[in-house]
């Protein structure tokens, strides 16, 4: 999942729709209308999808619980949504409420951000250059290679730097066509 700086306004507000779904199912569950089982249904699909749009935003969701000495456990590292309705682990439901309301709040502030992603075509260029590396270097695993291993060569490092120079040298001759013009007049 894109982190939220990277996004276009439509998916900008996709994320912000399923966040306030999220919250409005989580309060419908364990403050208005009780331990309904078709709610905690619909909350356990979400999970998943909105996991990533937590931290796509760049919140972490894990946390770490400690269990009392005497058991001689060791603390244990989990996803805070993944134990919502855990019964080994009790945990503050508005831990998860403040969890979507930080999300929120990163989603709110991205949008005029999110908007001149959408129509700044330099964006797109690099989008569809960074589609096809993803293919490219998802062809090479599928072949047979150690994707990650040639992800992480010199010749896979300058591949990246070729594709993502090429945005930039189109911006700067269009940019030299557009001054060549001016000063010819």
């Amino acid at each position: 999942m894109e982190k939220h700086k990277n996004i276009t306004i439509f998916e900008n507000k996709r994320r912000i729709k399923l966040l306030k779904e999220f919250r409005e199912l989580i309060f419908s569950y364990f403050f208005k209308e009780g331990k309904n089982q078709k709610i905690r249904q619909d909350i356990n699909k979400y999970i998943p999808i909105i996991n990533d749009i937590i931290i796509a935003s760049g919140i972490d969701t894990s946390i770490i619980l400690y269990h009392p000495p005497i058991t001689g456990r060791p603390p244990v590292i989990v996803n805070y949504l993944d134990i919502l309705f855990s019964k080994e682990y009790k945990i503050d439901v508005y831990g998860v409420i403040d969890l979507i309301n930080k999300s929120l709040g990163v989603y709110e502030r991205n949008k005029k951000r999110s908007i001149l992603n959408t129509i700044n075509p330099f964006f797109w260029i690099i989008m569809i250059l960074e589609n096809i590396l993803e293919y490219f270097f998802g062809f090479i695993g599928r072949a047979g290679f150690n994707q990650k291993k040639f992800e992480e060569s010199y010749l896979a490092k300058i591949i990246k730097l070729i594709f993502y120079l090429i945005p930039f040298l189109v911006a700067l001759i269009t940019l030299w066509e557009k001054i060549s013009l001016y000063l010819r007049r």
